[in-house]
């Protein structure tokens, strides 16, 4: 059977921060996953709250760039030395809470086309560094392609390539059903034949990024079965924009907590 995480920068918006892991462990999920906001609080609190909501913390997103108009430094040359900060910070972070995945923002591309090897050199070398540094700690770094205008890593077969490229046993891919649809399709064919790649999934509905038993491109019992047929162990974790209050859409989950 799946298990199946939730994603605070999307869901139960509702209510404050610390307060959603007692929502989350209400309404039926075990783990919990977030962005950079994790790291505003202090690590003592957030053991106390996740173990009175009997959740764990399986990934966070680090900090980004706190430059303007600037997502993620992952990829920008000159701003390595920045990276390792980052990076250090949040691998520190992820072991006192147990936590064991890292994802990086790799920001946008660059304006002139002719830039972008010396991007992606950076971008590989950056992730090599974080996966040594990682590995201390048990914690394995993903490498997200996303479907957003304008982002660096905007198909799975760049993001393979830099993967490749990287080739560390703790750099994996993750695999967002949302975005991978948007991007590049073929979605069953891709994990069959890349699986060993595969480090975290994510989901929401195409096109609106809802539920995902909302109307849509995707199938997710077919899907959801399709990770089962490949003995994924990991989390799949709901990330998408709920229709209206995070509970009054979790049927989908108590469906498949009963299978």
């Amino acid at each position: 059977m799946l298990k199946f995480a939730v994603n605070f920068s999307f869901l139960f918006q509702e209510v404050d921060f610390l307060q959603r892991f007692s929502l989350a462990g209400k309404a039926g999920f075990k783990a919990v996953e977030t962005n950079w906001a994790i790291l505003d609080y202090d690590v003592e609190t957030l053991l106390k709250t996740m173990s009175d909501a009997g959740v764990e913390l399986i990934h966070f997103v680090a900090e980004r760039s706190t430059t303007k108009d600037e997502e993620g430094i992952i990829g920008v040359p000159g701003r390595e030395a920045d990276f390792l900060v980052t990076a250090e910070r949040a691998f520190k972070h992820a072991k006192a809470l147990n936590c064991h995945k890292i994802l990086f923002s790799h920001g946008f591309a660059p304006e002139n086309p002719a830039d972008i090897p010396k991007h992606e050199h950076t971008i590989v070398e950056n992730l090599k560094k974080a996966g040594e540094l990682a590995k201390y700690s048990d914690i394995t770094v993903l490498l997200e392609p996303l479907s957003r205008p304008g982002v660096f890593v905007n198909s799975l077969k760049f993001g393979m390539s830099i993967l490749k490229q990287v080739n560390l046993p703790n750099v994996k891919l993750q695999f967002d059903f949302y975005h991978v649809q948007k991007t590049d399709g073929n979605l069953t064919e891709f994990l069959r034949e890349n699986f060993d790649y595969v480090d975290h999934i994510q989901f929401g509905q195409v096109p609106d990024r809802h539920e995902p038993d909302s109307p849509g491109e995707l199938n997710f019992d077919f899907l959801f079965g399709v990770l089962e047929e490949l003995k994924y162990n990991g989390w799949v974790s709901a990330e998408y924009f709920p229709i209206g209050k995070t509970e009054e859409g979790l049927g989908w989950l108590q469906k498949y907590l009963k299978k």
